[in-house]
């Protein structure tokens, strides 16, 4: 995790007010057709992927509709280091959220299959940051 973190911190992008916790419960849409977002309480500042690579890991979102997501996003496709980025903060997601749940319970607090997901993420998505051609 930590040769992701230098690996994106050498990318240097640049740092944006960024949501964290984008779960389909934080988006209010209202009957006007407009959207809110709501619940801003671990949000900082971060490369404005990590919102996307969120989203994914918390929808349980396999590669490919990861991909989708992602060029939803920059209505594009993304290059290399765009989906390197989102895949990086997608494994330190899942590799974050795992070490949450098994310190939860240890708590007391039991979360089923959640902690083996998110150490799936980190686990899957670490390894196709591997497979990236250079970045």
């Amino acid at each position: 995790m930590c040769e992701l973190l230098n690996k994106l911190e050498k990318l240097g992008h640049k740092k944006v007010l960024s949501h964290l916790d984008t779960v389909v419960d934080n988006f209010l849409m209202l009957p006007n057709g407009t959207v809110r977002l709501i619940d801003w309480e671990y949000a900082g500042m971060c490369d404005p992927l990590v919102d996307i690579s969120m989203c994914a890991i918390y929808s349980y979102y396999n590669e490919e509709e990861t991909d989708r997501l992602i060029e939803i996003y920059l209505k594009r496709t993304p290059t290399t280091e765009e989906r390197y980025t989102v895949y990086a903060y997608m494994a330190l997601g899942g590799f974050l959220w795992s070490l949450w749940a098994i310190y939860k319970a240890f708590l007391g607090e039991e979360f089923g299959e959640y902690t083996i997901i998110m150490y799936r993420y980190a686990k899957t998505y670490y390894k196709k940051c591997m497979e990236l051609p250079n970045i």
